[in-house]
């Protein structure tokens, strides 16, 4: 893919470089493998140097910049990926919302805070699904920026989730959040 790739702002995190790619449309593992490779190529255009991308299931990617780690993350839905590249751990998470659809509320009692579960069941469609999407993209970058997964959603700190931040000029149907590690 020789796409350069769409630059973001990332408000308010001005150390953060992010980009969005097109993705083909194709499989969830063909999407994988084109954001995979996509990224090894334009990391060696942006950055020069000495690149080593590390994947590894069920880890999160890293990245070392002339024997330095960097902090990244990766995310894709729908046809687009996310990429997120930072000095220090880093968590950015898409959402297309055509995926969350009728699991919007399922979803929030399960993983989000009661407060904020019990707010967007009480919001009327279609706004219930775009504001769970945009809900499921904070939670899922600030659990990346703290190195945690899923399953440990119930202990991420409120800290965590206040510093996760929507993120602006994405296409519409497309929710995305980034999040920084709180130190």
């Amino acid at each position: 893919m020789s796409d350069n790739g769409t630059p973001l702002l990332a408000p308010p995190y001005a150390e953060v470089r992010l980009w969005c790619c097109p993705l083909p449309h194709a499989g969830r593992a063909r999407r994988k493998q084109a954001l995979h490779q996509w990224l090894d190529d334009f990391l060696r255009q942006q950055l020069g140097g000495q690149i080593e991308l590390r994947f590894a299931s069920g880890q999160a990617p890293q990245l070392i910049h002339n024997h330095q780690p960097l902090g990244l993350s990766l995310s894709y839905a729908g046809q687009l990926g996310l990429v997120a590249l930072a000095s220090q751990p880093v968590g950015v998470d898409l959402v297309w919302q055509a995926d969350i659809g009728d699991d919007a509320a399922l979803l929030a009692q399960d993983y989000l805070p009661v407060a904020l579960a019990k707010h967007l069941a009480a919001l009327p469609e279609p706004q219930r699904s775009a504001a769970a999407a945009q809900a499921w993209a904070r939670l899922e970058a600030a659990l990346k920026a703290s190195g945690r997964t899923l399953a440990e959603a119930a202990g991420l700190q409120a800290a965590a989730w206040q510093r996760s931040v929507p993120l602006l000029g994405l296409p519409h149907g497309y929710c995305g959040a980034l999040a920084l590690s709180v130190r």
